[in-house]
């Protein structure tokens, strides 16, 4: 189903500096996402989180309940809790969540966490082992834990963490296998997992949120495992960083780690580039390490991304395209977006450069003249160059994530920038 965007929808003059940026962030915040998320992800009280919502945020009538978005509901309302953001209910929101996850999706005979279940809850209905969806889960249970402090909620992050840990973990290669079989068997080579990428490849997309997650772990317990995880990972990372023949991050590898895409072929996902530098930027000032070895490359990619897949005349960024030339794939996805404004507000912080903040701005004028949905709420999720939007606003991907912890990372990042010169 698709929808014609009416315009500009929004009437608020346009952000000119990043002083205007926060009550712009704040404004989407209060009036475009929690709204909706408040009301549309607790329709009712049946098993899970109720996401299955079209493009113009109708709500379709319950689907089958998929582990990616219901944690990623929970970290929604978990990280909400303690901030000046949340609200009593938010509590009782995510207690829901975390009853789904800790009852219904971990497979009570070999442990760990099910793709997918039935709308019902009683029955999974893609039961395999998958590595992107175990670290949201840890990711929502740690988060879960820090805002709840109960002996339940710690113990069920611990769990997941050893789950990534005893079964995931590549011991010889770093990193981590990608999926099993609902009993832990590997799937042969040439059957693809969940995400389509078979037990011989290792992706980006999957290691990044990996990342996150052992983030929100060592937050929530200061384990020196995790801490030595984060490490290995940051600098396979960044090892692949520096190999990429151009600005980038490959999207997938070989289990030694060997890009896998073939020469010649070579696509950047501007939205996954911006992520990883991120949460690179992000896991080095929680480890307290110095990675200014690692900035030159992180402004080389953020400028490559904005130079192939910015748009000049509207703002916002494209979904992809061959490396280091022009995007192809002219898409306005939501998700891109999200990432965009945090990452290029993270870039700034460390250059100084004015054009990583003019980057920041173009992002955030293009999500509120075109994104937002002011009148159905949340971003529409795909906006194609006729103006068309498409795409499920909650569904097996969609939930309050992406878009949420861009703009409350930015407002935090923000309020510390503000403070920080009133200092001075």
């Amino acid at each position: 189903m698709t929808t014609v965007i009416p315009g500009p929808n929004n009437a608020e003059p346009r952000v000119e500096t990043l002083a205007q940026s926060q009550a712009a962030m704040e404004r989407i915040l209060a009036e475009n996402l929690l709204p909706f998320w408040r009301v549309q992800a607790v329709r009712d009280s049946g098993p899970g989180y109720t996401l299955n919502h079209d493009v113009q945020g109708r709500f379709l009538g319950r689907a089958n309940l998929r582990l990616v978005s219901q944690a990623r509901a929970l970290w929604g309302f978990s990280q909400l809790m303690p901030t000046r953001w949340g609200i009593p209910s938010d509590q009782q929101y995510a207690a829901h969540g975390f009853a789904i996850l800790t009852r219904l999706f971990r497979d009570p005979s070999h442990g760990g966490f099910y793709w997918e279940l039935d709308s019902s809850g009683s029955r999974p209905t893609m039961p395999d082992k998958q590595l992107y969806g175990h670290a949201f889960a840890l990711f929502a249970l740690a988060t879960h834990a820090i805002a709840d402090r109960s002996a339940a909620s710690v113990a069920a992050a611990r769990e997941a963490f050893l789950v990534l840990e005893d079964r995931f973990r590549d011991r010889e290669h770093g990193g981590y296998f990608e999926v099993f079989r609902h009993d832990w068997g590997r799937k042969p080579v040439y059957r693809a997992g969940y995400l389509g990428a078979g037990s011989s490849l290792k992706l980006l997309n999957s290691h990044i949120h990996v990342l996150e997650a052992l983030l929100a772990y060592l937050r929530l317990t200061g384990d020196t495992e995790a801490r030595d995880r984060i490490e290995d990972l940051s600098e396979i990372l960044a090892t692949c960083m520096r190999r990429a023949p151009a600005p980038h991050f490959p999207e997938s590898y070989f289990r030694d780690w060997t890009p896998a895409c073939r020469p010649g072929v070579r696509r950047q996902s501007y939205g996954h580039d911006l992520e990883t530098v991120m949460l690179l930027i992000r896991a080095s000032a929680l480890l307290h390490t110095d990675d200014t070895s690692r900035h030159d490359a992180y402004f080389a990619i953020a400028d490559t991304v904005s130079r192939c897949g910015a748009d000049p005349v509207h703002g916002g960024l494209f979904a992809s395209g061959p490396v280091g030339k022009p995007a192809d794939h002219r898409v306005k996805m939501a998700w891109v977006q999200a990432e965009a404004l945090v990452a290029f507000d993270a870039i700034h912080r460390l250059s100084g450069d004015p054009a990583h903040g003019g980057a920041f701005l173009h992002t955030l004028n293009w999500v509120l003249d075109w994104q937002c949905d002011w009148e159905g709420g949340e971003w529409f999720p795909t906006i194609d160059t006729s103006g068309m939007a498409s795409g499920l606003k909650a569904g097996p991907w969609g939930g309050p994530y992406h878009n949420v912890r861009a703009i409350l990372d930015s407002l935090d990042q923000t309020t510390n920038r503000s403070a920080s010169n009133d200092a001075h």
